[in-house]
């Protein structure tokens, strides 16, 4: 008899006890006692042998079998779901593991599209085997209501990148957005690209004066030199003495600096920019301030914006500067999406006074 009970039903050639899911003990054709096992649609058979003593040698061999089932690791089945990295941890992950092949201006690029554009989306907070066609697509038309062409195909390509690596990688079998750009953006030489919208030179002036004011005096040269040479921020605090060249009034711009280190301007080419003369004089007088200041210290020369003392002010007082040139430009009507004002007067050089 076996050793324990178990539930039994007559078969067409005697009984049968089931000891688990999927193993059991029957008697054959042969009035032999076997074991059988079903697992995942195919079944094994083992004889055990005839009478009472065949059985009970069934039974044993049935229990061992399924203590060893219930042991074993579970593995998901064929048809079940297994969870999907989300979408922005796949992003991260391509970023980390590209990162050798591009650029460090690329690198940066990149990063920024992420944290701006892409991790404040609820859309790429799914795994990135459940974000649709449909998704992106819809975001990336909300973008461009805003956002310039260049930025959108940025975004675009940031997502076609990491789908495609999800494809080399088996998470996902086809790139939702490739060739969706196509459907959010008119061809280049039709889209409508908003040109700058500098400030007048009546706005200019009322700025500077303002910043003469309330200004430090490096401040007011960043603003200066930002409004009256069209230097960008970067390329103002990466400024440095021996790259001025007094007699012909020229400043040779070879470097910007931006989160913390100096780089090549943007586009990576130098330039020649005339410098105002009554800018040029300014200049000079506070050179050989920093000079004087740098000898006091034991520092000796260097940048003429960028020392450390400097640049710390600088960026404390960054904001309010920003605010002081709304300030000054107030009252001054701006088209709705023009861009304008300071940050984007870099680059374009205002009407000089001379």
């Amino acid at each position: 008899m076996p050793r324990r009970e178990y539930a039994k039903r007559e078969g067409k050639f005697g009984g049968i006890f089931k000891v688990a899911r999927g193993v059991t003990v029957r008697l054959d054709s042969r009035k032999q006692w076997s074991l059988e096992i079903t697992r995942k649609g195919q079944r094994k058979s083992v004889t055990m042998g005839p009478g009472a003593e065949g059985r009970t040698k069934a039974i044993a061999a049935a229990e061992e079998v399924a203590k060893r089932l219930r042991n074993a690791p579970k593995t998901p089945s064929a048809g079940a779901a297994v969870a999907k990295p989300t979408f922005i941890e796949c992003a991260r992950k391509w970023h980390a593991d590209n990162q050798n092949r591009w650029s460090p201006v690329t690198v940066e690029r990149y990063e920024d599209t992420m944290r701006i554009h892409m991790e404040p989306q609820a859309i790429y907070k799914q795994p990135i085997d459940q974000l649709s066609r449909d998704q992106i697509k819809a975001s990336l038309r909300e973008l461009a209501k805003r956002r310039s062409p260049a930025t959108v195909e940025s975004v675009h390509a940031v997502v076609s990148s990491v789908f495609e690596e999800g494809i080399d990688s088996g998470l996902i079998g086809s790139n939702p957005a490739r060739g969706l750009l196509k459907k959010i953006l008119p061809p280049k030489n039709q889209r409508d690209l908003k040109d700058p919208a500098p400030m007048t030179v009546e706005e200019r002036d009322r700025m500077i004066a303002t910043a003469e004011r309330v200004c430090c005096r490096s401040m007011q040269l960043v603003l200066k030199a930002m409004a009256l040479m069209g230097f960008r921020l970067g390329e103002v605090l990466a400024m440095r003495a021996k790259h001025i060249d007094r007699g012909r009034l020229l400043y040779h711009v070879v470097e910007a600096y931006k989160c913390q280190s100096f780089r090549k301007p943007k586009g990576g080419k130098s330039r020649f920019v005339d410098i105002p003369e009554s800018l040029a004089v300014e200049l000079e007088e506070h050179v050989m301030a920093l000079k004087k200041e740098g000898l006091q210290a034991g520092r000796g020369e260097g940048m003429w914006i960028s020392c450390s003392s400097s640049l710390g002010l600088l960026m404390a007082v960054g904001p309010s500067a920003s605010a002081m040139c709304s300030a000054s430009s107030n009252g001054c009507a701006r088209p709705p999406g023009s861009r304008s004002g300071i940050p984007t007067t870099c680059g374009t050089p205002m009407p000089r006074p001379y």
